[in-house]
């Protein structure tokens, strides 16, 4: 359960080129200026996860698709929660665009994930204490991919791993670019 309660959403559904698109609304979430920025940006980023994976466990895609750490959550949520994902009724994708930015937030906003308290650990949910979305992506995805091939090569530096070259090295059979 979210700090604030459930929060409401509306799945908006239409085709785009032949392919079925959902889109997610969550007007008090994300009807601002920017979707980015905010005291709220955690909360917001895990509420969407935890709606995305909701919507896909209901669906059961064939594959999920998770870009950077906005969406990486759902990816942790498919296979602990509802036990979707390799091996099971779908796989799924991290996709890396840029490392920079890894969803890090204070350990507080962890209970809003609704995950068990055993995944708040190093390899689980868990960076330098805090929590860190992308994470849940790259631990429980199928394979990574990197925005480029020079890219995932780079991710398992320290220069370019930001502390998470350590999970990028351990699950470089599943990373390319």
């Amino acid at each position: 359960v979210l700090p604030s309660g459930e929060r409401a959403g509306r799945w908006r559904a239409g085709r785009m080129g032949g392919v079925r698109i959902e889109l997610l609304e969550q007007g008090a979430l994300f009807d601002r200026e920017s979707p980015y920025g905010g005291s709220d940006e955690g909360l917001r980023f895990v509420a969407f996860s935890r709606a995305a994976a909701a919507r896909c466990a209901e669906l059961a895609p064939r594959v999920v698709v998770a870009h950077d750490w906005h969406a990486a959550l759902a990816l942790c949520a498919l296979q602990t929660f509802w036990g979707v994902g390799a091996a099971r009724a779908g796989g799924s994708v991290q996709v890396v665009h840029n490392n920079a930015h890894t969803g890090r937030f204070a350990p507080a906003l962890f209970p809003a994930t609704g995950l068990p308290a055993e995944l708040f650990r190093t390899d689980g949910l868990e960076f330098h204490g805090d929590l860190c979305l992308l994470k849940g992506g790259l631990a429980w995805a199928d394979p990574i991919v990197a925005a480029w091939p020079s890219y995932a090569v780079e991710l398992e530096t320290p220069e370019q791993g930001g502390g998470l070259e350590g999970l990028y090295r351990h699950r470089s059979d599943r990373l390319s670019g």
